[in-house]
């Protein structure tokens, strides 16, 4: 934490922790997005999802140590980059100077949360991707990109699209964002 003399510590336990790909194998769940907010571990929990690719991954970043020996935003980003994955949004939420850390300011930013998507460009993610068609634009339609739909339609075959926008729009979820959007967008025209 910034200014971490301001905390005493009351009490320290030991808990035991697995980690994803043990949980995933246990459980037999293979998840297709992944959100992970745990106050400076991400990147802990990253190194032990190796066994699976979410098609997305959201999870918080930090430019500056917010919390004592975290991983900061570029060693997540280039831990992700070697397993195929892609920037696909990254909102800042809010800033520090390096001058005053207790006011938040326009200055450096410090930190926000990142959607990773496997990167279609790749061997690997163009794999994945294919294999998971109609979830891969399910989410990316979940999360407002159908911009990036039209970026991999030379992968995904325009037919097909046009076949799961319509399906899409059939669940609950897919109408409340399908009034949200024109036809020329849902088609990425």
């Amino acid at each position: 934490f910034w200014d971490r003399n301001q905390y005493n510590i009351e009490k320290e336990q030991k808990i035991k922790v697995s980690t994803i790909n043990n949980y995933c194998k246990k459980k037999r769940i293979y998840p297709d997005y992944l959100k992970i907010d745990t106050q400076g571990s991400e990147f802990e929990i990253l190194k032990g999802s190796n066994d699976f690719h979410p098609l997305l991954i959201n999870t918080e970043i930090s430019f500056e140590e917010v919390y004592e020996n975290q991983k900061k935003f570029f060693n997540i980003y280039e831990f992700l980059f070697k397993r195929d994955y892609t920037i696909l949004s990254l909102p800042i939420n809010s800033y520090r100077t390096r001058l005053n850390k207790k006011e938040f300011s326009k200055g450096i930013p410090l930190h926000g949360t990142c959607l990773f998507t496997l990167n279609p460009y790749t061997n690997n993610g163009k794999k994945k991707i294919l294999q998971n068609k109609e979830k891969f634009v399910s989410l990316m339609l979940i999360f407002g990109h159908s911009d990036f739909i039209e970026i991999c339609k030379e992968i995904i075959d325009e037919k097909k699209f046009s076949e799961l926008i319509v399906n899409f729009k059939k669940f609950p979820v897919g109408k409340k964002i399908s009034k949200k959007l024109s036809k020329k967008e849902w088609l990425g025209l």
